[in-house]
């Protein structure tokens, strides 16, 4: 019976952590609203789809963690009209799943975002 016990308190002590860790999530989806920046280039790096990341140049850095603070970032899902390189625009992102490949050896997972909404600078 003993051992009964401790098995569902290891089980419900799994369940508490599980939950705690998807709170995290959410804190770490937050969106940077109404950034400009400017179009770097197409960095060498494939998106899970098979499309390609995007550099842009934050006019002022965004901070995405208490240690983290970035002025370069790469987009996955910029759009077409605006992959021109030198082109300014406005853009809300969020953090984007780590893509595949050469990805994991020059990138950190923080530098990649995907667009919520983005315009050429009016």
């Amino acid at each position: 019976m003993k051992k009964k016990t401790l098995f569902f308190f290891f089980l419900l002590q799994c369940f508490i952590n599980l939950s705690c860790s998807s709170d995290n999530y959410s804190e770490s989806s937050q969106v940077f609203e109404d950034l400009t920046a400017t179009v770097k280039g197409q960095v060498s790096c494939q998106t899970m789809n098979d499309g390609f990341v995007f550099e842009i140049e934050l006019d002022e850095p965004i901070n995405v963690s208490a240690q983290t603070s970035l002025k370069s970032i790469g987009i996955t899902n910029l759009p077409e009209n605006l992959k021109m390189e030198g082109t300014k625009i406005l853009i809300s992102v969020r953090p984007a799943e780590f893509p595949n490949g050469t990805c994991v050896t020059t990138f950190s997972p923080e530098y990649f975002f995907e667009n919520t909404k983005a315009s050429l600078t009016p």
